[in-house]
């Protein structure tokens, strides 16, 4: 079913074909060798494209709005035969999901990894009754060392891609208050209280916690990459290479230790065989290119789980 519509996309490519029909009306930008004809037709081609193109994008609109109303009216009874205690369906819920639904999934291609962050960003804008976004995120994340053991490369790969639209998400509501204000306040997925009174995560609360899955995140692929095992540190710096320059690594301290166990991987007496250097070269190379979009991070007091603050930008 249609539960996201690539909206930006679709008007990035109508915007170049339009574009391409106004170059087509200024005669100066036109081959003069061309024929009127010729012209003419390119014309009509072009404007032929944008119109399919415009039509796909109502259409495909319509069919999202269609799936999304009929998921709103249906989500109330999904998890309906879960315990309604507190203790139980926040963590039940959010697990079963995620070993039954989407981790067997995920890996199946690039389109389903796509398909199951998605489904999962969805189930949490529909308010989905007894669903811990947090939970479901938290388990995931503090666990990805033994999810990415047992996979082949190819679903390493994919499972890389779920991950690079998941962080994706849960980065761009770390990053601004408004988004976080307008798609995660109050809302049922960020209730952290036990009990019958809801206490939602707030927005600082939530920066802090998106620093520690992170951390967590980069202890996991550091795990993955020192490992005496040459299939788990194939896996891991697979995984990596779908998230490098996008959503993770973001902050300095993490980016400076996945550098220092990638470059022990490069090196000429490195344990594990050709394939692994070769791939950890690349890798190396990527990391420097990103280095200077790192975050800052202010290791003044760090707690238990390894938290430190981002740095604040110097006054002018």
């Amino acid at each position: 079913p249609d539960i996201h519509v690539p909206r930006d996309a679709y008007q990035a490519q109508v915007g170049r074909l339009r574009r391409a029909l106004a170059d087509l009306e200024d005669r100066e930008r036109v081959d003069a060798k061309a024929r009127d004809k010729d012209v003419k037709k390119w014309r009509e081609s072009l404007a032929g494209e944008a119109h399919k193109l415009e039509a796909e994008l109502r259409r495909q609109t319509e069919a999202a709005a269609k799936v999304r109303a009929r998921l709103d009216r249906d989500k109330a009874a999904w998890f309906a035969g879960v315990s309604s205690d507190y203790k139980t369906f926040s963590k039940a819920t959010p697990v079963c999901l995620l070993q039954y639904c989407v981790l067997p999934r995920c890996v199946l291609s690039p389109e389903d990894a796509v398909y199951c962050a998605k489904m999962v960003q969805l189930l949490h804008a529909l308010k989905t009754p007894r669903l811990s976004t947090l939970v479901f995120c938290n388990t995931l994340l503090t666990n990805l060392a033994t999810l990415v053991v047992s996979r082949t490369e190819m679903e390493a790969r994919h499972l890389g891609k779920f991950l690079a639209e998941l962080l994706a998400c849960l980065n761009a509501w770390a990053r601004s208050d408004e988004v976080f204000a307008r798609e995660c306040h109050e809302f049922p997925g960020f209730n952290q209280v036990v009990g019958a009174k809801a206490d939602f995560l707030v927005y600082s609360k939530y920066q802090r916690l998106v620093r520690v899955w992170h951390t967590k995140l980069a202890a996991a692929f550091c795990q993955c990459l020192g490992s005496k095992e040459a299939g788990e540190v194939h896996n891991g710096l697979t995984v990596l290479s779908e998230l490098l320059g996008g959503p993770f690594p973001i902050y300095d301290t993490q980016h400076a230790d996945l550098r220092a166990k990638v470059a022990a991987l490069t090196e000429a007496a490195a344990p594990h065989g050709q394939s692994i250097t070769v791939m950890a070269r690349s890798i190396q190379g990527r990391l420097v290119t990103c280095q200077d979009k790192m975050i800052k991070l202010v290791q003044r007091k760090t707690d238990k789980r390894g938290e430190g603050e981002a740095a604040r930008p110097a006054p002018p």
